[in-house]
């Protein structure tokens, strides 16, 4: 099964008030990485100390970066229609990409869309768990991590990938279909799409 993993790192948790500052994805197959793409984003708003702290990414790194709209035709051919899978991808990050293609045009990724969080509730019962971050479930598999390596997108990708494999293992899922019916994968929102609401 082949498929990508995403992640951001943005602003804030507000898709419609806050801004991405990084994009990743990473490219699996057959158990591996195989290939990866990242852009630090220019948001064009202050990135708060508070903000810095949590991921390291400072003013300074972004200041001279694309804007989100200027990267996410390339982001979306690299994934094209495999699927992308992301930590919270559903309930966060596919938010600000939604918001983003409503807001500029931009391509989107076409392949179905699914959430390592909800299937890593179903795979581990609450109660052998201390909670289901990212973090947590990697020490959870004994995957080996460089911790001051997280809550960067890239980085983030990555794990999580190495990260889904374990999942996959441990719910028998072995094909997209498989996953699909268990899981109801999701789209992400297409700009041809939109031109159609006027």
């Amino acid at each position: 099964m082949r498929f990508n993993v995403m992640d951001l790192e943005t602003t804030g948790f507000s898709s419609t008030n806050d801004k991405i500052i990084e994009v990743a994805a990473v490219k699996f197959e057959h158990g591996k990485e195989i290939a990866r793409i990242s852009f630090l984003i220019n948001p064009e708003v202050e990135i708060s100390q508070r903000i810095t702290e949590v991921n390291n990414i400072t003013n300074a790194m972004v200041k001279d970066k694309p804007l989100i709209q200027h990267v996410m035709n390339e982001v979306a051919q690299f994934c094209g229609d495999d699927l992308v899978i992301g930590h919270n991808l559903i309930g966060f990050d596919k938010k600000f990409i939604d918001f983003t293609t409503n807001t500029h045009s931009t391509d989107a990724p076409t392949g179905l869309v699914f959430c390592s969080l909800e299937m890593a509730k179903q795979a581990i019962s609450k109660y052998d768990i201390m909670n289901y971050k990212l973090g947590t479930l990697l020490e959870y598999f004994k995957i080996p991590v460089e911790k001051k390596s997280l809550h960067r997108a890239v980085a983030d990708c990555h794990y999580n990938g190495l990260l889904v494999y374990k999942l996959l293992e441990k719910l028998n899922i072995k094909s997209v279909e498989e996953l699909d019916k268990r899981f109801k994968g999701m789209k992400f929102v297409q700009p041809a799409a939109q031109k159609t609401l006027f």
